[in-house]
């Protein structure tokens, strides 16, 4: 998800993701005019799709908010992917991710710890009055879902980000989002860190 300032780390990631083996196929949301993305740029990138955000949620009448974080929500609710690997446009692939992707076989939603400064971004008593559950803080850059076994959680993330200018002033972007999703399921079995 990006473009504009982002176009050259999004050039390099599906470079690398593709130097490691892997060929999944790709999409590459971004934010129309606010954030383009040169179409000639991916020419010779294979099993690329760039799809403009704002003109999508158009098409559905709309999104309430399409920022940075919350078009990461946006796509990842419309993609047309049972599965996906999630990654910002500034994390880089340095083996071919199919062993992550496999994950999935054990638990939906596969991410990463954030940093230990990141646990105390969450208001609990905000936006969630039973507290985390035992729900680590979540790094929001790379993450491996299954959307079917795991729609409620997406669904719930991308509700809280469409609402953003209420959440976001009680937790840490989207990744908190994730976190607070989790949490208020008491899914323990539904994820899995790596």
């Amino acid at each position: 998800v990006g473009g504009g300032k982002f176009l050259e780390g999004i050039l390099i990631a599906i470079k690398m993701l593709r130097e490691c083996g892997s060929t999944m196929p790709v999409q590459v949301w971004h934010r129309g005019s606010l954030e383009p993305l040169p179409a000639k740029q991916f020419e010779n990138l294979d099993g690329v799709e760039l799809i403009d955000s704002i003109s999508h949620a158009n098409s559905f009448g709309g999104a309430r908010i399409m920022r940075g974080w919350e078009q990461k929500l946006h796509a990842l609710v419309h993609c047309n992917f049972a599965q996906i690997l999630y990654l910002d446009a500034d994390a880089y692939p340095v083996s071919n991710p199919a062993s992550l992707m496999n994950k999935l076989n054990i638990a939906p939603f596969v991410f990463w710890s954030d940093l230990p400064g990141n646990y105390a971004t969450a208001k609990w008593p905000w936006v969630w009055k039973d507290g985390d559950n035992g729900v680590p803080a979540i790094q929001g850059g790379q993450l491996a879902i299954d959307r079917v076994r795991c729609w409620r959680t997406l669904i719930l993330s991308h509700y809280m980000n469409q609402h953003s200018d209420y959440y976001y002033s009680h937790m840490f972007g989207d990744q908190d989002t994730w976190r607070v999703a989790l949490a208020a399921q008491n899914d323990k079995i539904g994820r899995a860190h790596v």
